[in-house]
This record gives structure tokens, sequence and C-alpha cells, in this order.
């Protein structure tokens, strides 16, 4: 069967949604540093005095609750915000996010990664990860896939993502029409100066693209 491929359109107050997203990211920033400055001191603390009170026992019992509590904290501030990306960059964070989702998923993961990013905006790299982020947890809801591939270059000024799966397919117009997360993330995209377009058919797995310009608005 023919697969079709469909540009998700982008809404007239596309810019408008891109410096609303670009807002969000900002806050989730903001919250993500609070939560690892502010929330991760006090239990690391917190865990330093238990050392020194109460019974064997329950210190025990109170050490592991502060550990859970600073596995959820760092669980917390990696969805707001990705500080792998200031750290590390874009294509490094790609590998260990992506492949953690995939093994959590029990897909085979092949990615095909430059070694760098260059001539991106800050917001247009998280706009990439995020996209990649988002293509994933697709394919993990609704494709029933078990292999998935991700590519990532640079041609003709602009930077490409691509993820594409074995799974079950679907109408892309009928996505399209449906909304949703994509919806969004076009939006994003296209204030950006990028798109996204999807490619697919029933029973014939997907495959998600999408692009910004080298220089990003």
């Amino acid at each position: 069967m023919q697969r079709f491929a469909t540009d998700f359109d982008a809404p007239p107050d596309a810019a408008v949604w891109a410096r609303w997203f670009a807002r969000i990211e900002a806050q989730n920033a903001a919250i993500a540093r609070q939560l690892h400055g502010e929330l991760g001191g006090l239990l690391t603390v917190a865990g330093m005095h238990l050392q020194r009170r109460s019974s064997a026992a329950v210190r025990m019992a109170l050490q592991q609750a502060v550990q859970r509590a600073a596995a959820l904290n760092r669980e917390v501030v990696g969805q707001l915000y990705p500080q792998l990306l200031e750290h590390l960059g874009l294509v490094a964070t790609l590998q260990i996010a992506l492949q953690a989702r995939c093994d959590a998923a029990g897909f085979r993961l092949d990615l095909q990664l430059p070694e760098s990013v260059a001539d991106l905006t800050h917001t247009s790299v998280l706009a990439l990860y995020r996209g990649a982020m988002q293509a994933i947890d697709n394919v993990v809801m609704h494709a029933s896939a078990d292999a998935v591939q991700l590519g990532l270059q640079c041609a003709g000024g602009e930077w490409r993502l691509h993820v594409e799966d074995n799974g079950t397919g679907c109408e892309p117009a009928a996505a399209a029409a449906a909304g949703g997360s994509l919806c969004a993330l076009a939006a994003w995209l296209k204030g950006l100066g990028g798109g996204l377009r999807l490619e697919s058919a029933p029973h014939q797995g997907c495959r998600i693209e999408l692009w910004l310009p080298m220089q990003a608005i």
C-alpha cells in the first residue's frame, strides 16, 4: 500500500504560538532550577541529619524516603527542562534521553546523529529536542511498533529530523485534522520558520519529519 504524506498547516498566528511556547519553556526552566537548587539542597541536608539522629531502623526508613523524594525531584526537573542540553548539547542529550525512553518501552533504536549541531538558537535546539521526544512518545503510545529509527542531518540550509517506526501506521490527513500534540508542535516549528510532515498508511509504519532553518527565527 502506498504511503501518503501530509504537511501540518500552521495557524495564522504561528508566530504568537512560537512566542508562547518560548515563555512556557522559560518558566519550566526557572521551576527546574528552583527544584534542583533549593529542594535538592534541602533533601541533601535532610539526608545528612538523618545519619546522626534516631534509631538505626528509623534512619533507614527515613533515608529511603529521602532517596525516593530525591529521585522524584530529578525526574520532575528532567521533564520540566532537559538540563543536559546546557551541559552536553543536543546530540548527546538526544542519545541519552532517546535510548532511555526506547529501552523502557522495549524498542530497538537506530540513531543516526551528527557529531554536533551549529547555527541554531537555544530555542530551536529545544524545539528539535522536544520534537524528537514527542515523536518517540507517539510511537510508544500509538504505533504498536518494536523498532524505531531517528536521524538528524543538515541539508539545504535546514536541520531536518525524522522518526520512523515499523508500527501500525495511520491516515496522515486524519491525524492532522484531529489536532493534538503534533499540531501544537507543528505550530511551534512554523513560528520558528520550520515545519512538520507526517507520512504513513495503515499497517505501513509512520515517518514524522520536522525541520528548522539553520539560522532559525
